[in-house]
């Protein structure tokens, strides 16, 4: 399919931002950065300033890419783009997973998925040149692990200082063993 040359240059840019990010080669490909595009509400004649981080089921993403980037997913594409995208974005942290009702299946068309604050903000910089500044203490601060250390502490909030909301520190573990491990520290 060919793309006008706004939306390849939108999509191009999607892919670097994506692959800034840390995401695995396969997600550069024009399907991943489509999504992202249309998490972000991003249409191709707009800055990426005015990205948003609306509740989106994976048909109304299907629709927003559809009608502004021209690339038609058929309905049973769904399942596709949660497997093969959404979940990498969700283990990336690059995006919020909210079901609503606990007992609605993963693969319910009523799942809604949206861009967290932190990615909005990177997309927001992307003109001025910050947001590789901000991809950086993203990075950090989504790949912290052990004990929230008072050096840790400082780092954290050298790190987030220019955000206005406040910091939840938590302290995670993969399993009994490792934190019986840290506790002992």
């Amino acid at each position: 399919m060919e793309f006008t040359e706004e939306q390849q240059t939108k999509l191009d840019q999607a892919k670097e931002i994506l692959q800034e990010l840390g995401l695995p080669p396969v997600q550069y490909n024009d399907h991943s950065p489509l999504v992202f595009l249309a998490l972000a509400n991003v249409k191709p004649d707009e800055a990426w300033e005015v990205a948003t981080a609306p509740l989106l089921p994976t048909y109304v993403i299907t629709d927003f890419i559809r009608n502004h980037y021209g690339k038609d997913y058929k309905p049973n594409s769904r399942e596709m783009i949660r497997r093969q995208t959404l979940h990498q974005f969700e283990q990336a942290r690059i995006i919020d997973h909210y079901q609503g009702d606990p007992t609605r299946p993963t693969n319910s068309k009523n799942n809604n998925y949206s861009l967290n604050q932190p990615i909005i903000d990177i997309l927001k910089a992307y003109h001025n040149g910050d947001w590789k500044q901000q991809i950086e203490v993203f990075k950090q601060a989504v790949t912290s692990h052990g004990p929230v250390s008072p050096k840790r502490w400082i780092e954290l909030d050298q790190s987030f200082r220019n955000y206005k909301v406040g910091l939840v520190y938590v302290t995670a573990f993969p399993d009994r063993a490792e934190f019986r491990k840290m506790r002992l520290i």
